[in-house]
Parts: structure tokens; sequence; C-alpha cells
């Protein structure tokens, strides 16, 4: 069976043999465009959003640690067991600097992303030296500000991801 790939700026249709031409969409290839900037993506990249303004990035990670007291309370063994996935905090502020109204629509995309009750992808310098790429979103909060018609404030929540790893021993 032969194939010819015709390219078009869309899609790309390939003909086999006789056969009517099946049009396929080409996959959008993802380039953070400023590795500072703060982007959210669906993992299967149907979705993306790119803030505007980064927001500030608080990262924190603790140990699973097991204590146990030995001789009557005198002395302690401390275990640690494994290591816990980073605690995110993004908090910055959504601005509409084209046309001063409120930002509905960047509210509404990150609200999307918010209710979408999978894993994401998350691009930043800060993340991707911490080894962060999936996180899952937690908790959201858009307070009421007085003042600013065409800013919205946020704080999100959120959770690194990772895959477990799992070792078979052999008995």
């Amino acid at each position: 069976m032969r194939f010819k790939v015709k390219e078009h700026n869309v899609a790309s249709q390939i003909v086999a043999d006789n056969k009517q031409p099946k049009v396929y969409n080409k996959p959008e290839v993802f380039v953070a465009p400023d590795p500072m900037k703060l982007t959210l993506e669906a993992v299967d990249g149907s979705s993306r959003f790119v803030f505007q303004e980064t927001p500030v990035i608080n990262a924190r990670r603790r140990k699973h640690i097991v204590v146990t007291e030995v001789n009557e309370g005198e002395s302690e063994v401390v275990e640690v067991i494994s290591m816990k996935g980073w605690e995110l905090s993004f908090r910055g502020r959504l601005v509409d600097g084209d046309t001063h109204q409120y930002p509905d629509d960047q509210v509404r995309a990150l609200n999307d992303f918010f209710e979408y009750n999978k894993n994401i992808k998350a691009y930043n310098e800060k993340l991707t030296a911490l080894g962060i790429v999936d996180i899952l979103l937690v908790d959201m909060d858009i307070p009421s500000e007085a003042g600013f018609v065409d800013t919205q404030e946020f704080t999100i929540t959120a959770r690194s991801v990772r895959e477990p790893e799992l070792n078979l021993l052999e008995l």
C-alpha cells in the first residue's frame, strides 16, 4: 500500500491506493513563547492558557517521616519514608489592558482549567527547575477588588503530580 501525503496549512490528506482521502487534523506543536510566563495546557493539548502577567509562584515540599520514641521517650528514631509532592501557590492578576473592561474571557478560561478534573501541564522556568511538569489544580480564589474595573486578582493552589514508579521484587 502506498501513501501520498499532501501538506496543507491546517490538515493533511492521506491517500491510499484508489481510496478516498482521509483528512487528519495536524497536531499543533507547543513551544512556550516565553519560559518566564506561566502556561497551562490540557494533557491532550486541546486547550492552553498563557498568563499575560506571570503570577508569583510559591513552592513548598515536605518529607514523609515517621518518629518513634525509644528508651521511655528519652530518645527518638526518625525515619524518612519518602518525599511528598510539591504544594504550589500561584498568585497574580488578570488584566484587560486593551479595552479596560472586566477580563471576563480570561476569568472564564482560567475557570475552565480549574474545572478540568485531570492533571494539566504547567510550563514555567521555575517549575522546570524544580522538575514539575504535571499539576492538579486544587483550590482557586477570585476575590473582589475595589477600584480596578479591568483587573481581577486570583490565587490558585495546586499539587505536583508524578506517575508512580513501581519496583517489582523477585521472590
